[in-house]
């Protein structure tokens, strides 16, 4: 019996543990990500309320008075290979889609030659949204966006979804959503 109980032990220690770990890992998978994602939506919808933004022609937008049902608000850079990957998805949402239906959004990162970058981005991929140059991070740090590309998608200002990380805009299954948001 001396020469088992070392295993014994072992064996009932690591058992405790996984039981441990198991219950905290489902403890934090159902509570923790719910009440995330509803403090940042919340937070999303707080920041929209009054926000007038700029775009690069000084263009001004107040972003809860715009008529359109859906606006979509991209947090990209030119230098974000990722970001430069989902903006033609973009560009062709925004053509299906008058302004009284979607509105887009970009919001520009870069901080050396802004301008210049933007606007090489914008010739090379045929933008057709306004673009708001955020040198200073300021909206960024607004929405608590700490990595791009992020996503916010509104429906009559409420958040009905936040992606981190490349859209494809153009995949049925957002372009049914979508139709469903216009409509409502």
């Amino acid at each position: 019996m001396k020469k088992f109980l070392p295993i014994i032990i072992f064996i009932t220690l690591f058992a405790g543990f996984l039981t441990f770990q198991i219950l905290f890992d489902s403890f934090n998978s159902v509570a923790t990500p719910v009440s995330t994602d509803n403090k940042m939506q919340s937070h999303y919808e707080q920041k929209i309320k009054g926000l007038t933004l700029s775009d690069i022609n000084k263009k001004n937008y107040t972003l809860d008075k715009l008529s359109a049902p859906v606006l979509i608000v991209n947090f990209w850079a030119s230098w974000c290979q990722p970001c430069l990957r989902e903006l033609p998805s973009m560009v062709a949402l925004q053509k299906k889609f008058n302004s009284s239906q979607l509105l887009i959004f970009g919001i520009n990162s870069d901080e050396e030659e802004q301008l210049k970058n933007i606007n090489k981005t914008i010739k090379r991929f045929d933008i057709n949204f306004p673009i708001i140059a955020d040198k200073e991070s300021r909206i960024l740090d607004l929405f608590l966006v700490n990595k791009i590309p992020v996503t916010i998608v509104f429906n009559r200002g409420k958040v009905v979804q936040v992606s981190d990380g490349p859209m494809d805009f153009e995949s049925i299954e957002f372009q049914e959503k979508l139709a469903g948001w216009i409509k409502n």
